[in-house]
């Protein structure tokens, strides 16, 4: 083997060794496939430089030569700044990947940082549209196809002086934006459950529920009840045709075993709701339009600022007589009373003195079906009921039927 030959061979195999030793003082702090990488490149290195020669070499030559390259390895060295130029470039690519290291564990937790916020944020967003959407539900189960269309009023040209039993309604449209419904606060029922009374509040009240006074002077008031504990009037505006002269309050209701529900309304600022209102009427139109009010709504814990709606049934107010003449009826079989009042003026006093009470009780045909899916309307679960006709008979055919249910 010639000089020329062997110092190449010798050349090839020191930048191996240069390699070897130099990954072998870091090599902890070196990803292995880095490691691998640049002592294969050595490798390939040094057979290049060899088959360029035509230079072949034995295991044992090899051994030899690696075993004297510490003694040639001197700063004097031809083969010296080779080697250092090799530890530079290895330093680097300890910093770069110590640096590509730290760049994905940084953008990793400001990752996390970024999601756990994200998380929170959707948490609460979620949490607030389950609550929305629970009570939108209970809301949207309304059946009605036009709200407008069950609204129940009607207008007299005058009423005499007394005291009068009238069915009043006050309502608003659309608590939720984009549904189709009214809401009525003297509709006792609420998606809560509170009081007993579980449903919609999407309904009229059909029975005559509010007290109107019509003085001597030809004045008008009328007192209206609010028994919704969801749906509260806060604040009340003017009406044109009916002004207010007197509100009464009364502490919000709280629903049992339920803090999450009693800390909302609480955190909202809301310990009371009106519960009364008494209304100076200056027409008999029978319907009157209110602006400018604030409501709140504790199933959607939102204020809503909705014109209300106030409906009296004039035509049907029935004026209360005094006591004059007054008889308790009785049936014994099922418990029903009824109590007859009339004015000393009345014809039909003779005939109530001699008349008979007959109740009957239903339980199967149309309107005892009806009954049972009117109730399923209302309630999550049908009540118990019961259905009676029931009849007031002088002489002759009955003087007065009524259909009732406790």
């Amino acid at each position: 083997m010639d000089n020329r030959a062997t110092r190449l061979l010798r050349y090839g195999l020191r930048q191996a060794v240069i390699l070897v030793a130099a990954l072998s003082m870091v090599g902890s702090q070196l990803p292995m496939t880095a490691f691998a990488e640049v002592a294969q490149e050595a490798q390939v290195a040094s057979e290049r430089a060899n088959s360029d020669q035509g230079v072949t070499v034995t295991d044992s030559e090899a051994a030899a030569t690696t075993d004297n390259t510490d003694t040639d390895l001197s700063e004097n060295h031809p083969d010296a700044d080779a080697a250092q130029q090799v530890q530079t470039d290895k330093q680097e690519a300890d910093e770069k990947a110590a640096a590509a290291e730290d760049v994905p564990s940084a953008a990793k937790g400001e990752q996390e940082k970024q999601g756990a916020s994200s998380d929170a944020e959707k948490m609460q967003d979620s949490q607030s549209a389950e609550e929305e959407s629970a009570a939108a539900s209970l809301l949207a189960a309304s059946d009605e196809a036009d709200p407008e269309s069950s609204r129940i009023y009607s207008s007299v040209d005058k009423l005499v002086p007394g005291t009068y039993s009238v069915l009043a309604n006050i309502s608003m449209r659309d608590p939720i934006p984009g549904m189709n419904l009214r809401a009525y606060a003297t509709n006792p029922l609420n998606p809560e459950s509170i009081n007993g009374a579980g449903g919609i509040p999407n309904v009229p009240v059909k029975t005559r529920n509010a007290t109107l006074v019509v003085a001597a002077d030809g004045t008008v008031t009328v007192v209206v009840t609010l028994p919704n504990p969801v749906f509260t009037f806060q604040k009340l505006g003017t009406s044109d045709g009916a002004k207010i002269t007197n509100v009464t309050t009364k502490p919000i209701e709280k629903k049992d075993n339920d803090d999450d529900y009693n800390k909302k309304v609480a955190d909202a600022g809301i310990t009371t709701r009106i519960e009364h209102i008494t209304f100076q009427l200056d027409n008999l139109s029978g319907t009157y339009h209110l602006t400018g009010n604030t409501e709140y709504a504790t199933t959607l814990n939102k204020f809503l600022n909705k014109d209300l709606d106030l409906d009296l049934d004039l035509a049907n107010a029935k004026k209360e007589v005094s006591d004059d003449f007054a008889k308790t009826f009785s049936d014994q079989a099922t418990g029903v009373k009824l109590d007859v009042k009339a004015n000393a003026s009345s014809s039909a006093i003779n005939e109530l003195s001699e008349a008979t009470l007959s109740v009957a009780s239903v339980t199967s045909g149309h309107a005892y079906e009806a009954l049972k899916v009117s109730l399923g309307q209302k309630y999550k679960t049908v009540p118990d009921y019961a259905l009676y006709t029931i009849d007031l008979m002088a002489q002759g055919p009955p003087s007065y039927q009524m259909t009732q249910w406790p």
